[in-house]
């Protein structure tokens, strides 16, 4: 009987109880800007989204935003919607010259606005050259166990001339390996693709260049790898370095402290890390993320598997020619079907 009452008041409470509906059109989460305009020309990007919601880890893209890039000559222009929260700018009106300053306004399909204080673009630092070293570099697991592994590091160098004070710079990195297909039907045209992966994960490469003096030589390890099947055949890496201001240098060594200890930029942090954008018409609102302006250089390193030393060297994903593994990936019979996998090589990869 006792049981039968608290089942019966539990369902009163239940059903006294509105019911909440997390689908509504109203904004929910934290604007999210992430985005440069970059010298040499466009196209520029943006993307906008909002953070984690209510623990689903759902990043909803934020649609429908009229978007504006201005400089400091009074030239404005127009970004285009791409489609889920993306946004671009061909950069036929405003140009992307070292010294100018630039910002974006927002307006929202809510109306709300929005607005990024203004960065300025410096000068990019060549690069000098791109190198890798090989070495073994056992991994322990969580079982104390020591499992063997070889990894690549990419590092980039750099030169400051006799009367040059460097400034702030963060490292990209572009990471991309050829897989080639082998004949798995008499029907079959064979072909190649070019995969893509992400090397550097949630670190962000930074160098205060302030710190050295004029004429000092640098060397930045930039990414590290796990060698594997990657480097059976052919990888790229295509090393950017990107001039920062100041502000644009702090921000992202703040939220480099915040993303390795708890994900990525969209996930709740224990202290959230404003940017450079803010709310027109409620500067109390919390804005996330960074829109910049910088110049940069680029170098591309091609390896091949004959280039490594024989005691590192991979076999490809599909084996030696005539070899196949025993254990056949469906990506060599069909290489598309390899996760990030295009038949169309990336646009820095040389012809």
């Amino acid at each position: 009987m006792v049981r039968i009452i608290f089942f019966l008041a539990l369902m009163i409470t239940i059903g006294c109880v509105d019911q909440i509906d997390f689908d509504s059109a109203e904004e929910i989460g934290t604007l999210v800007v992430d985005g440069a305009i970059n010298n040499p020309g466009g196209p520029h990007f943006i993307q906008l989204s909002r953070t984690d919601v209510l623990g689903k880890r759902v990043f909803p893209p934020e649609t429908g935003a009229q978007v504006t890039v201005f400089d400091d000559l009074g030239n404005s222009e127009n970004y285009s919607e791409l489609g889920e929260g993306k946004y671009v700018v061909p950069g036929q009106v405003i140009e992307a010259k070292v010294g100018q300053s630039f910002h974006i306004e927002i307006v929202l399909q809510s109306g709300r606005r929005y607005r990024s204080e203004p960065e300025r673009i410096f000068p990019a630092l060549p690069i000098d050259r791109i190198t890798y070293t090989v070495q073994n570099e056992p991994l322990t697991t969580d079982e104390n166990k020591v499992l063997p592994r070889s990894t690549l590091t990419i590092s980039a160098e750099a030169t400051f001339g006799p009367d040059e004070i460097a400034g702030y710079t963060r490292y990209q990195v572009d990471h991309a390996f050829i897989i080639s297909e082998i004949l798995c039907s008499p029907l079959q045209r064979l072909k190649s693709c070019y995969v893509t992966r992400n090397v550097q994960g949630n670190g962000i490469k930074l160098l205060d260049g302030t710190r050295l003096t004029p004429g000092a030589q640098i060397s930045r390890e930039v990414a590290t790898i796990v060698l594997d099947y990657a480097l059976g055949l052919v990888a790229g890496f295509r090393v950017s370095q990107q001039s920062l201001s100041r502000r644009a240098y702090d921000y992202w060594t703040d939220l480099n402290l915040v993303t390795n200890n708890v994900g990525t930029i969209f996930d709740s942090a224990p202290a959230a890390i404003r940017g450079n954008v803010v709310s027109i018409d409620d500067p109390d609102e919390e804005v996330l993320g960074f829109f910049g302006a910088y110049a940069e250089s680029e170098k591309v390193l091609l390896i091949t598997n004959g280039e490594i030393d024989p005691e590192f060297r991979q076999l490809p994903l599909c084996g030696l020619p005539g070899l196949a593994p025993p254990n056949l990936d469906p990506a060599c019979c069909e290489c598309l079907r390899h996760e990030n996998s295009r038949p169309l090589r990336p646009e820095w990869w040389p012809n």
